[in-house]
């Protein structure tokens, strides 16, 4: 495929901010031109809808051969100071016309670790057998190739979705955020007290933990509805999107401002830490509860009564309802 065409098969807003830059397939030619082989795709908030006049525009290329991303870019004509070379995803970073160009390069060699961890840890009919322990880029990497428009390359995308259990990311996300907000929560409870009762002594300590709880709480229920991301920079927006279309966005969406933003502790701290963790709580037993209601989640509520029973100091009794 061509630049132009891949230019062609862009959504209409993306196309108008390219014309009124002025910017040319030749222009994006060193970033965006791949062979027919590779799969291209648009990423980001661009992809969602999310964008604003100053957003990047992500894309997110898949190849089968690795190329150490120095010699990519130097075979492109893009200066050094272009790239980014990591680990797992190289990136090219170029501005063009005033517009920011970033491309996220990953390679079937690179990928294949991550897609054997995936296929130990999920089934193929999204049974989850163990939680994988995802690092920061590879949980970006997985949300945004559930969201992202495919380009160019539809075939090689299939097959890395069928790898990396993309399919099924909601379903064990949503177990994987749940098991930490219990797990912050259960610090919470445990650091806001003294020490002679066992904690820490802190209760601003056991404040934060249930701030971060709640943090992965609201994140579970955006996943839990179909809605994934990795940071709640859109959690308005998002909440407003689940409302305009129709659907029944669970419970704890309206309720984001006291959750996430709760009074700060005051008089007696330590009940204040306590009163905001058994908060966070409640909700994660209403949205556990809303959760029945969605077929797909059957497997994440199955592996969390399994993975809970005599695991918490919580009453997660609610699991079992």
């Amino acid at each position: 495929m061509s630049v132009t065409q891949l230019i062609h098969a862009l959504p209409a807003p993306v196309r108008a901010r390219l014309e009124a830059a002025r910017i040319s397939a030749a222009d994006l030619a060193p970033a965006l031109g791949w062979p027919d082989e590779d799969a291209v795709l648009l990423a980001g908030s661009t992809a969602s809808e999310l964008a604003t006049a100053a957003s990047d525009l992500d894309f997110l290329v898949l190849r089968e051969a690795d190329e150490p991303i120095e010699l990519l870019a130097a075979s492109r004509g893009l200066p050094a100071g272009a790239f980014q070379a990591s680990s797992l995803i190289d990136r090219i970073l170029t501005l063009v016309h005033g517009v920011e160009i970033d491309v996220w390069v990953v390679s079937a060699p690179r990928l294949a670790r991550l897609a054997g961890v995936l296929a130990a840890s999920i089934g193929e009919d999204g049974t989850i057998h163990s939680l994988p322990g995802l690092q920061y880029l590879e949980q970006k990497l997985l949300c945004r190739l559930h969201e992202a428009i495919v380009l160019q390359g539809a075939a090689t995308v299939e097959r890395w979705w069928e790898r990396l259990r993309v399919a099924h990311l909601p379903v064990f996300l949503t177990a994987s955020l749940l098991v930490e907000a219990w797990s912050y929560l259960e610090d919470a409870v445990s650091i806001a007290q003294p020490r002679p009762a066992g904690g820490l002594g802190s209760p601003l300590g056991g404040f934060l933990a249930a701030r971060a709880a709640a943090e992965r709480l609201v994140h579970a229920a955006f996943t839990a509805a179909g809605v994934i991301g990795w940071d709640l920079r859109y959690a308005e927006l998002n909440r407003r999107r689940l409302q305009r279309e129709g659907g029944v966005p669970p419970a704890v969406l309206a309720d984001l401002e006291p959750l996430l933003f709760p009074a700060p502790p005051a008089g007696e701290r330590e009940a204040a830490a306590r009163e905001y963790a058994d908060l966070v709580l409640d909700h994660t037993a209403r949205l556990v509860g809303e959760m029945r209601a969605r077929p797909m989640m059957a497997p994440a509520l199955a592996f969390l009564r399994s993975f809970g029973r005599g695991r918490w100091q919580l009453d997660v009794g609610f699991l079992e309802g």
